[in-house]
């Protein structure tokens, strides 16, 4: 979840240093489709930004989970056997793959 906050915060952060700037700098020269262009990729970035974060938690999140509850499986002396620890985490690490594949 920390990684995720930061992430996020970092976006928050990013979109409004834009639109401080953007205010700042805006210049009368600027005719209407401009404006309508650059308000039309200033919001495709902020989407892009926060499927980013998304697709970051969403893949994330299963594998934190899953070894965690493997971890505190182990040390609990629970009878669970490791093949399926084993073969769950390898799932868990094709989703994370993806989320590698998908931001890169």
């Amino acid at each position: 979840l920390i990684p995720v906050t930061l992430m996020l915060l970092g976006s928050i952060d990013i979109h409004r240093t834009i639109q401080k700037t953007k205010s700042r700098i805006q210049t009368l020269a600027m005719n209407q489709p401009q404006h309508l262009r650059q308000a039309r990729l200033h919001r495709q970035m902020l989407i892009l930004m926060v499927s980013s974060i998304i697709i970051f938690f969403v893949t994330t999140l299963p594998v934190s989970i899953r070894q965690i509850v493997a971890a505190y499986a182990i040390s609990a002396n629970t009878a669970a056997p490791l093949e399926p620890i084993v073969n769950d985490t390898a799932i868990l690490t094709v989703l994370l793959s993806f989320n590698y594949a998908v931001s890169h």
